[in-house]
């Protein structure tokens, strides 16, 4: 196990490499409005964070982060020689803690405070980076095994 640590290491380091690919889009996703009615239903569930959540989750999360994220996962699935639940964790951790400390600290900006204050429905971006890293690991390991005949 100890041998695969410099490549959990550089997985680590392209997991930051892939948060500052998709900051940028992370700010272009956001500005998509959202349409008119569509937290009538929330409302009628009494529920208008909730709707938040939903939006920030399927529209800026997984259009706007997630294709990315289950992309370069799937690429660093196929490079890194190492068990595919480390790889992915190891990405996940690079990918937070990139995006979530060292790029709003090498623009001067406070990172894992503002992560602390923001409400439960403010966390849909990470939900669906989260999401797609899992599907990453999920196909890659479909990938691997050849499928029974029916």
């Amino acid at each position: 196990m100890f041998a695969k640590l410099p490549v959990l290491a550089l997985v680590a380091v392209a997991g930051v490499l892939l948060a500052a690919a998709v900051v940028p889009l992370i700010g272009w996703w956001s500005a998509v409005t959202v349409p008119a009615g569509y937290f009538d239903a929330f409302r009628a569930l009494g529920s208008l964070a909730l709707g938040h959540l939903v939006w920030s989750y399927a529209v800026v999360g997984l259009l706007g982060t997630g294709i990315v994220v289950l992309l370069g996962s799937l690429a660093t699935l196929a490079l890194a020689r190492a068990p595919r639940a480390a790889v992915i964790a190891m990405l996940l951790v690079g990918f937070y803690l990139g995006a979530h400390a060292l790029l709003p600290a090498l623009q001067g900006q406070p990172g894992l405070a503002l992560l602390a204050a923001r409400p439960w429905w403010g966390y849909g971006i990470e939900l669906a980076v989260l999401t797609s890293a899992l599907a990453a690991g999920w196909l890659y390991g479909r990938r691997q095994r050849p499928v029974a005949p029916a």
